[in-house]
């Protein structure tokens, strides 16, 4: 019986289809060949991926040591102090962002008593009033650099952003003149400035000999001179505290919080605007926050100096605030004052000093009123 090959008989018909029609083997290998290039791309990511583990654990065994010896340094230089310069400022205030935790309050906005924006009348050492602290610090501004049209147009503005958009309009404003520069960063400034500094140290040496006093006292002078920004923004901000008295106890009242201004200037503030999520995250901070340290050490200093109306008011408050175990039960026995004092804490505790979300969740509390975020803002 003879044998019919079958393959190649079949071999003659299909061949021609193939040719004038795509074949489906070749889109199969085609297929196949894009499914091993995709597990080769995964197979690599999986390489970096471990790769960036292992840099990250060493990163983090690295940190780990670094924050060892900073710890021993600091106890060091502890040791080196004398006692009473413990008292000079807060310890909060010296934190690393990694050191923090979660005992922090986030200042910024308009509702924020402790913010540059907060609107509250003030009065200067002239007597000229301010509506705000920002007011203050833009007038100012102007007043620094001799424009007088801008300051009469930000006294007579009716709100912060009518006052932005005079200051940013100011003649002849020098944004390298204005901005802060710290005692290590003096080369960074105009060429007049760093000739006038250089020319101030030749005639102290050709005057007489350079004692180390003599010379502190001159870095002093010449780094206290280009803190421009920064000085007029503190004083903007220790006019409110000094003339304001409810917000000055809010502020002695926040105990041992870290204060963390939430403004995208990395000098004042930590680089972040509330609206990020980054604001409530310490490890994503990047500013210097010496607004924030501003702000702590008022507070340890008007801790001493602030006047109550009397001692129940002092003792209630601190107790309240600092270990924050009032309940609304005993707030019906406090005076009328007092329970004011206390709801606005806790309106600013609650939708102020933490981060703002774009969206904020509605809810309903008790009684019916629907509040949000948005409605403190």
């Amino acid at each position: 019986m003879k044998t019919i090959d079958m393959s190649a008989r079949l071999d003659q018909l299909a061949v021609p289809r193939v040719q004038s029609n795509s074949c489906p083997c070749s889109e199969i290998a085609s297929m196949k060949d894009e499914l091993t290039q995709v597990k080769n791309a995964v197979a690599a990511l999986e390489i970096e991926k471990c790769c960036l583990r292992r840099g990250i654990y060493k990163l983090k065994v690295v940190n780990t040591k670094m924050k060892s010896k900073l710890a021993e340094l600091r106890q060091a230089v502890a040791s080196i102090r004398e006692p009473v310069s413990n008292n000079l400022g807060p310890s909060e205030a010296e934190l690393d962002y990694d050191d923090i935790g979660k005992n922090f309050i986030l200042v910024g906005g308009t509702r924020d008593p402790f913010s540059l924006y907060f609107e509250a009348s003030i009065y200067d050492e002239e007597g000229i009033e301010h509506r705000s602290a920002y007011s203050y610090y833009c007038y100012k501004m102007a007043e620094y650099f001799g424009d007088k049209e801008s300051m009469k147009k930000i006294l007579g503005a009716y709100s912060n952003k009518r006052v932005r958009k005079i200051a940013d309009r100011i003649a002849g404003f020098n944004a390298a003149i204005w901005e802060q520069v710290g005692p290590f960063e003096l080369w960074t400034v105009s060429s007049a400035h760093m000739v006038d500094a250089l020319l101030l140290i030749i005639c102290a040496c050709l005057g007489s000999a350079m004692t180390g006093a003599s010379v502190l006292l001159l870095y002093g002078y010449m780094a206290s001179s280009f803190q421009v920004k920064q000085s007029v923004w503190e004083a903007g901000q220790r006019l409110k505290f000094e003339q304001i008295g409810w917000i000055a106890k809010v502020l002695v009242c926040t105990g041992n919080a870290y204060i963390a201004v939430c403004e995208r200037d990395k000098l004042f503030g930590t680089g972040w605007s509330k609206y990020r999520s980054e604001a409530d995250k310490p490890v994503f901070w990047d500013g210097q926050n010496r607004g924030g340290k501003f702000l702590m050490g008022l507070r340890h200093k008007m801790n001493g100096t602030l006047e109550w109306f009397g001692e129940a008011e002092k003792l209630v408050w601190r107790l309240f605030c600092r270990n924050g175990f009032m309940s609304k039960r005993c707030v019906h026995w406090l005076p009328i004052i007092l329970q004011e004092m206390w709801e606005r804490h806790e309106e600013l505790k609650k939708f102020i000093w933490c981060r703002i979300r774009k969206n904020p969740r509605v809810f309903v509390p008790r009684g019916g009123d629907h509040r949000s975020c948005t409605s403190y803002l």
